[in-house]
């Protein structure tokens, strides 16, 4: 009877270590999953030409042009279909962030537009504000996606 009961026990343990390496399987696809849709519009917003400073309506064109992605960008990260609490939590601050900095790149738009560079400076700080809390962010998520991935 020992042996049927050590024999069970040893399936009971492979089978809650099957189970704990899928779920860090699914984590780890689904850290996957958002950080490449994050990567590949940063890539695109990196890729894109910087206009001269000194030409205010390619400025303002930029920079609409990048709001609009920091906006679709929000959109795709809160369409993602994630179920790692953690994950989920850290994908919805990471959307409201890109949200924050589309808002910010509008703002400036409508200041230069405007003629106002009081205002384009404020939305200019206001967007650099949301991207050192991006940098922290992606550090965390970093360091969540990675854990169960090191030895």
């Amino acid at each position: 009877m020992s042996g049927a009961r050590a024999r069970s026990q040893s399936r009971l343990w492979l089978l809650a270590g099957l189970i704990l390496a899928l779920g860090c399987q699914e984590k780890s696809k689904e850290c996957q999953r958002f950080i490449g849709t994050v990567n590949k519009t940063l890539r695109e917003i990196d890729a894109r030409p910087q206009p001269k400073a000194d030409d205010m309506a390619a400025v303002a064109a930029h920079r609409q042009a990048l709001a609009e992605k920091y906006q679709a960008l929000a959109k795709d990260v809160a369409q993602l279909k994630l179920t790692e609490p953690t994950l989920v939590e850290r994908a919805q601050r990471y959307s409201g962030l890109a949200q924050a900095a589309g808002a910010a790149l509008t703002a400036g738009v409508q200041a230069l537009k405007a003629g106002d560079p009081k205002a384009a400076e404020a939305s200019q700080k206001q967007f650099d504000g949301v991207a050192q809390e991006e940098a922290a962010l992606v550090r965390e998520i970093n360091d969540l996606c990675l854990k169960d991935e090191k030895p």
